[in-house]
């Protein structure tokens, strides 16, 4: 979670946020942990369903304020 956090702070966009799951679901397998393979990839897809929303969400709102100061 952490490096994903300091991730989004130089480059806060969705690919970050896909690139970090994508590490954290490749973890568990690279250590061959069948008992945590399944439930950290539908795990962690989950939780980046959310986030991902929420950085839209944030995102707009930036957006938003950046016109709206402009005129």
């Amino acid at each position: 979670m952490e490096t994903t956090f300091q991730a989004l702070r130089d480059r806060p966009c969705i690919e970050t946020i896909q690139r970090n799951v994508e590490t954290a679901i490749l973890t568990p397998r690279k250590r061959k942990c069948m008992c945590c393979i399944d439930d950290v990839a539908m795990g962690m897809q989950d939780f980046a369903l959310v986030f991902k929303e929420k950085l839209n969400e944030l995102i707009a709102k930036v957006n938003i304020l950046h016109i709206s100061t402009e005129t």
